[in-house]
């Protein structure tokens, strides 16, 4: 090997350590680990995510089921004074009294014409 070769392989060595120092070299190494990094957070909150969103469409399920709407809406009905308190019994009712009944999308209302005591 001669002088030259052996100075151009040590320039070539000094050159490559010098890259590696280098700002613009250290900045994508960086990069390359924080993509690493980003890649591998996402694997690892991606089922975690997945089972929350299946428990809160579950709970959301479970909500609807127990909702005043949702009984409203299999036939049900809920029958209000003039104050707007629910009528729990026709015995606190009078004849004549106007009561509000609502029912899944609107209401009506109606005219107490008797009470029928059991």
């Amino acid at each position: 090997m001669t002088q030259l070769q052996s100075r151009q392989e040590k320039l070539h060595t000094l050159e490559a350590r010098l890259q590696q120092h280098s700002p613009v070299y250290l900045l994508k190494q960086q990069q390359l680990r924080l993509d690493y990094l980003r890649q591998r957070l996402q694997q690892s909150l991606n089922p975690q995510f997945e089972k929350l969103q299946q428990k809160l469409a579950f709970l959301a399920r479970e909500l609807d089921a127990y909702s005043p709407l949702a009984t409203l809406g299999r036939g049900y009905s809920l029958v209000k004074d003039q104050n707007g308190r629910l009528v729990q019994s026709a015995a606190s009712l009078k004849t004549g009294q106007t009561l509000t009944i609502q029912f899944a999308q609107d209401q009506a209302l109606v005219d107490v014409k008797s009470i029928i005591k059991k």
